[in-house]
């Protein structure tokens, strides 16, 4: 059910608008690229490497092409250098070499699990693949993008030293296939030394974040250098891919007067990217910092904001125009009295200049007090 799940958000994934009216990111995750690449592990016709996810497009590879076809792993038992590998689905290329697969149970074959060596480290939801393997993203659409990227060993080695492989990240145009060299003005974004005493499983992984912007049909190309060490040949590994959408938008800077003050909501005092001409709602709740106490008072916006009621704590502001940011301030004054939470009222303190309670205990107390000494109201 949650693999479903994740293929169900991958599939409809889109740039949505909360009811707040601030951006929302468009996120993919390299797990639910491969979970949507091969949804039924029994009908493998229904696998499509590339596969497309919202706005971009998932392609699966091993070494310098697309990964030919698709295959589940251990449903049936595939055998020979993949029995020790959990369960899962998984990208072939023609040769029938390994590339890229998600696995989906726990390692179920005790070590020693073949003649290669001891069991892949590999849980629910890990993604990896052997030697010179990867995934490229494609955006069709130009954006800004956060994304975080990272490797580790799928299986301690016994070797001594251990192998190892480079996870390596790079953007730019695409396609990006192709191993080293890199040629086509792509932008190295990182290569990252994955052993396999110090990374071993997906809780010891190396990541790296970088921001790229991208134009329509660049991409984000990860994949894992073929073995390097001393011991020779490459070995299981994971890989570890997230993109997120730097949220288009303008900018609403919302301030309060005095400043400092954090009962503002959707945030206060900084400034965030938000959809033009949708109203959002906001609210200037009291504000305490005993012994001050304030009270919201008024809005005020500039020209690049329009506020539904500026004598309203709780209102709507719309930035009125795309590209051209908006500032609005609550201003606050001092609300405090005797009763509130920072100034608690005194058992003697029985009247004050209004003839209410002033939290201040002194002679119209006492002249109270000794206007009403002797009085006996008692029924005996």
């Amino acid at each position: 059910m949650k693999n479903v799940l994740r293929l169900f958000v991958s599939i409809l994934v889109v740039t949505l608008l909360s009811f707040s009216g601030v951006v929302q990111a468009q996120t993919w995750d390299l797990a639910d690229g491969v979970l949507a690449s091969i949804p039924d592990p029994n009908n493998l016709a229904t696998a499509a490497n590339p596969v497309t996810v919202g706005t971009a497009t998932w392609t699966f590879r091993n070494g310098g092409g697309t990964a030919a076809y698709a295959t589940a792993v251990k449903t049936p038992d595939v055998g020979g250098a993949h029995v020790e590998l959990p369960e899962g689905v998984m990208w072939y290329n023609a040769g029938g070499l390994p590339g890229l697969g998600l696995f989906s149970a726990v390692q179920d074959v005790p070590s020693p699990c073949s003649a290669l060596g001891p069991c892949t480290n590999y849980g629910p939801g890990d993604v990896g693949g052997y030697t010179s393997t990867g995934a490229v993203w494609t955006t069709s659409v130009a954006g800004t993008f956060d994304v975080t990227w990272g490797g580790y060993a799928g299986r301690a080695f016994v070797n001594d030293p251990p192998r190892f492989m480079d996870a390596i990240c790079f953007s730019g145009p695409a396609p990006l296939y192709n191993m080293d060299p890199h040629p086509g003005g792509r932008t190295l974004q990182g290569v990252q030394p994955v052993t396999q005493l110090d990374n071993l499983g997906a809780a010891n992984a190396v990541t790296n974040t970088f921001r790229v912007s991208l134009v329509a049909d660049e991409a984000i190309d990860l994949y894992f250098n073929n073995g390097v060490g001393s011991a020779g040949g490459g070995d299981w590994a994971g890989l570890l891919l997230t993109i997120v959408t730097v949220a288009p938008g303008t900018d609403l800077t919302i301030s309060t007067n005095p400043g400092g003050i954090t009962t503002v909501t959707p945030f206060a005092n900084e400034t965030q990217s938000v959809v033009p001409e949708v109203p959002i709602a906001i609210n200037a709740l009291p504000f305490f910092d005993c012994p001050t106490v304030l009270g919201f008072d008024h809005w005020v916006a500039d020209s690049g904001a329009s506020i539904a009621d500026a004598n309203s704590a709780a209102t709507t502001v719309t930035v009125t125009t795309a590209g051209v940011p908006g500032a609005i301030t609550a201003h606050y004054v001092d609300a405090s009295q005797c009763g509130d939470v920072c100034h608690e009222s005194v058992a003697s303190d029985i009247t004050g200049p209004g003839g209410l309670p002033d939290c201040i205990v002194d002679l119209l107390d006492l002249a109270f007090f000794a206007s009403q000494f002797l009085i006996d109201n008692s029924p005996q």
